[in-house]
């Protein structure tokens, strides 16, 4: 995470405040509020205080849109678990009071209740109803008696459960100095090294997270309090804004950031203005879909089943960018020779209805892919959206460029491109996202431009970011719309669904790079997806997508359009490429993800000689996938073996019943043998000789086998044939895709009921996290 610090002043009224979003409202001087926080009890004693007076400070300031609460102990039961199993949540957050948030984030009566008769029991007075200031809970005043001991608390008042889809602002509270996740002093070092400080931090980038991942947004706003002290935090996707601390219990400081957080518009809030609430009779319409049928297919129910989540509100998003005719893919490049405009290249505004994302983001910066299905209203029918983050610049392709580029040269292929077709997402509408205009005039004005979203931490290129210069690249708000509404390749249904999904996925890439020179780079089992066609008795095939990270062979050749040291995603990245990130990338990389990426769903969904023993097989499929080092060579340890020939198992990672008659058995072996022959070719072995990653004995090779060992023993490498290798035959498709289709040729009734059959996952994240995350592993994803 990228962390800046910024005077508090600055923040508040200077330069930068403007491009915070910070208004130049100023409270009256004779208005102040005091924040009277119980600094000499325990942490949670400091709650009651901060969120009086955070209560106080918005009822001057004139907001009864707001409220504070304190939720400690009232975690969202969806959240995403953190260190330890605990589930994330703020101490303190702000919420709005209408009626649809409150539903969501007020504690069930029951529960007061149950807090009110063990008051009861543990103390022979009676309490009584005090004065607060803020929230009130009214559903309480029917089953209150007048003085009995079953009224709440101040404290209890204060009480609410966390609702990230609705949080405003969050707030962390720290007692002491040593757990906080900032210095307590303005210095350039203000980043403390200590474990339990960086886990602080990493509570704060994980809040940001669940409130991307739950709401519409383009930054968001959160207070770390550290006893008497605060800072303001501004995060973004490039990163993080830090003000400089200030006392909150002396100065004004606070009072005036929150008086000017209530005159700040949603935008300015951080919400995307172009993403609404939906009006109630939307969000009807939308959570009806769910149980009407229309348009009723697996992905369909499964994507309407997480976006209606109880609790969670319905947005409209107003799309305005190009659009295509509907079922017609967005085609803005003319055909070759003909000087004709696309008819599709006109600004146009489609009114989408949203809920909680099918695909969510895990880290809070980067590109930040989100997935929603989504329902049109202007054409009655669902499409699928993906939103992301991309690097701006003049030599960055975005991923819209990509597909036009594809689509170009697939138009001009005639009767082959329209085949390789049908393996690509149709894009209906996209391109970077716009604020909406004021006028309906202003979708023609070629002014729009300016308002494209992007990200502000890049404009404070003289910062220092823990002790050094460090300069951004701002990052663009991007969305894209599908026709195709999918399922992810794991939800695959058996054995032969899966061996022909990736065969199309497979053919999709081919006609890329053959036909138009354009290489995926990050092949990964999130971007290979299966399409069932309505209303057809059409077997569902594989669609490639993910094309982001996708480069021309100009771009290759040329290294524009640099991405991070690690492109892609970690899990299914070469050997080649993990060993060294700072070569070209070439298709044998794409292919080997191709392979991991099936080995991947086999030992998660198949049975194998791991199956009836789940710690042993999270522990070999987090050593093959997961785990990486730190060092100069960060390489899963298993998979760094495997590529040499070098794994005792033969088979590593999957060893499934049925000897020959199982065709999954069939394509890992067949595979296998490709990539060590490849690994023992021309093109990769003079690269292990010029890093000197070989040796001539096996010191080191066998030591911690959770490690990778840093260099290679000529002894241990394995030559499948008996004369050396002369080329490898992962450098075209010829191999891998004759393998797939031998597989795919014979009749699913006729393949080995082993084969066929899915099991329920056997390495669940949730205990792939708790045994391994995060003590062995240093995460590279990029999603």
């Amino acid at each position: 995470m990228f962390w800046v610090q910024l005077d508090v002043e600055e923040m508040l009224t200077g330069e930068y405040a403007e491009a915070l979003g910070m208004p130049p409202d100023e409270p009256p001087d004779d208005q102040s509020v005091a924040f009277d926080a119980e600094l000499e009890g325990t942490e949670e004693a400091m709650y009651q205080g901060l969120c009086k007076g955070l209560n106080e400070a918005l009822q001057l300031a004139g907001c009864s849109d707001l409220a504070a609460y304190f939720s400690d102990n009232h975690p969202q039961l969806s959240s995403k678990r953190y260190e330890d199993d605990i589930l994330l949540r703020p101490e303190i957050a702000m919420y709005p009071t209408h009626g649809r948030a409150k539903s969501a984030y007020t504690l069930p009566i029951a529960l007061l209740e149950t807090s009110a008769l063990k008051r009861a029991e543990d103390s022979e007075g009676h309490a009584s109803q005090p004065s607060v200031a803020g929230p009130t809970n009214e559903s309480l005043d029917e089953e209150v008696d007048d003085g009995g001991a079953d009224v709440p608390t101040e404290a209890e008042i204060l009480k609410a459960q966390i609702a990230w889809a609705w949080m405003e602002l969050p707030i962390q509270v720290k007692r002491h100095a040593n757990e906080a996740a900032f210095a307590s002093v303005a210095t350039d070092d203000f980043l403390p090294p200590r474990e339990a400080q960086r886990r602080a931090r990493t509570q704060l980038t994980e809040y940001a997270r669940e409130c991307f991942n739950h709401q519409p947004r383009c930054h968001l706003y959160s207070l770390a309090v550290d006893r008497h002290l605060a800072r303001i935090i501004y995060t973004d996707r490039a990163g993080s804004i830090v003000s400089t601390p200030f006392d909150y219990t002396t100065s004004r400081t606070l009072w005036r950031f929150i008086y000017k957080f209530v005159k700040m518009t949603a935008a300015a809030r951080g919400h995307d203005p172009s993403a609404p609430l939906a009006t109630e009779d939307e969000e009807v319409l939308f959570k009806s879909l769910r149980n009407s049928g229309f348009q009723c297919t697996d992905a369909v129910r499964t994507h309407l089943q997480i976006a209606t989540t109880m609790g969670c509100p319905v947005h409209a998003l107003n799309i305005y960018a190009p659009w295509s005719r509907p079922g017609e893919p967005l085609v803005t490049l003319p055909r070759t020779g003909s000087t004709d405009p696309s008819p599709t290249t006109m600004l146009t505004s489609h009114r989408c209805l949203i809920g909680q994302p099918s695909v969510k983001c895990k880290s809070i910066d980067g590109r930040a892919t989100q997935c929603f299905i989504a329902y049109d209203l202007n054409e009655g029918t669902f499409v699928w959206i993906k939103e992301s983050w991309r690097t701006s610049g003049a030599n960055m392709s975005s991923e819209f460029d990509i597909y036009q580029d594809i689509y170009k040269v697939l138009r001009d292929a005639g009767e082959a491109g329209t085949t390789a077709r049908r393996h690509f997402l149709t894009v209906r509408a996209g391109g970077d996202v716009i604020w909406p205009p004021r006028e309906a005039d202003e979708l023609h004005d070629p002014s729009l431009q300016c308002r494209i979203q992007k990200t502000y931490t890049h404009v404070f290129p003289e910062l220092r970011a823990g002790g050094r210069f460090v300069e951004r690249t701002p990052l663009h708000h991007y969305r894209l719309v599908f026709k195709e509404v999918c399922r992810i390749l794991p939800d695959f249904h058996d054995g032969y669904e899966l061996a022909y999904t990736m065969r199309g996925a497979l053919l999709a890439h081919k006609a890329a790079w053959e036909q138009a020179g354009v290489l995926h780079t990050d092949v990964s089992v999130g971007n290979i997806l299966i399409y069932d066609p309505p209303d057809t008795d059409e077997r569902p095939y594989g669609i490639l997508s993910g094309w982001d990270l996708a480069k021309t062979k100009e771009m290759l050749l040329e290294r524009r359009g640099a991405q991070p040291l690690y492109p892609g995603t970690w899990q299914f990245m070469s050997v080649r490429r993990m060993c060294f990130p700072n070569t070209l990338h070439e298709l044998s990389d794409d292919l080997e993800s191709f392979i991991l990426a099936l080995r991947w769903c086999i030992y998660k969904f198949f049975k194998h000689s791991d199956s009836q023993a789940p710690h042993l097989a999270t522990g070999t499929f987090f050593r093959y996938f997961d785990e990486c080092d730190a060092g100069a060579r960060s390489v899963c340890g298993l998979r760094f073996r495997d590529a040499v020939g070098d794994t005792p198992s033969g088979v590593p990672a999957a060893v499934l019943p049925g000897e020959t008659r199982n065709l999954l058995n069939f394509l890992l072996a067949r595979f296998r043998r490709l990539c060590c022959e490849h690994y023992n070719s021309p093109e990769v072995l003079p690269l292990w000789e010029r890093e000197g990653l070989l040796a001539d004995d096996d010191e080191n090779f066998f030591g911690d086998t959770l490690k990778p060992p840093r260099r290679v023993p000529r002894s241990r490498l394995w030559c499948p044939i008996e004369l050396p290798v002369a080329r490898s035959r992962l450098t075209d498709y010829a191999e891998i895709m004759r393998a797939f289709e031998m597989v795919v040729a014979r009749p699913p009734k006729l393949w080995h009921e082993e084969t066929r059959k899915k099991l329920p996952d056997q390495v669940p994240e949730d205990l792939l996290r708790a045994l391994y995350y995060p003590r062995r592993c240093v995460q590279h994803h990029h999603y």
